[in-house]
């Protein structure tokens, strides 16, 4: 089984809301939500690829010191296996745009599991309310 190896981040703005994108112009699983964040390519490491992936999504420049190490998971979908290394990214009051023109949402902590979001970000979220009690 094929493992992908990717970084996410959980962007909050200082109303404690998550930012979570679309997959509509993904094609696989295209119609969940997910924290942004995407697939490591060769010779990066996880935080050098969630500094990559939220400048090409979301045109933002993260430096590493921002990034806090919330979380790893591991999560079986049918086709492969994923390994995800999930970061914090708190107080953002930034205006974000999509540079993948993937609709991009708000979220409060307690209306996460109401989106259609990608089963691995579900585990995510069981953890970040513990964190945001």
């Amino acid at each position: 089984m094929k493992i992908v190896y990717c970084s996410s981040a959980i962007i909050l703005n200082t109303k404690k809301e998550c930012l979570i994108a679309s997959r509509n112009n993904k094609t696989i699983l295209s119609n969940y939500f997910e924290f942004p964040g995407g697939k490591l390519e060769k010779y990066e490491g996880f935080e050098e690829t969630l500094i990559r992936e939220l400048k090409e999504e979301l045109g933002i420049t993260i430096q590493k010191e921002s990034l806090n190490h919330f979380l790893q998971i591991t999560h079986k979908y049918r086709d492969f296996f994923l390994y995800m290394h999930i970061f914090l990214i708190e107080n953002i009051e930034l205006q974000l745009r999509s540079f993948d023109n993937e609709k991009l949402v708000w979220v409060s902590k307690d209306n996460l599991l109401d989106v259609n979001i990608l089963p691995a970000n579900k585990i995510i979220i069981n953890e970040l309310y513990q964190f945001l009690k």
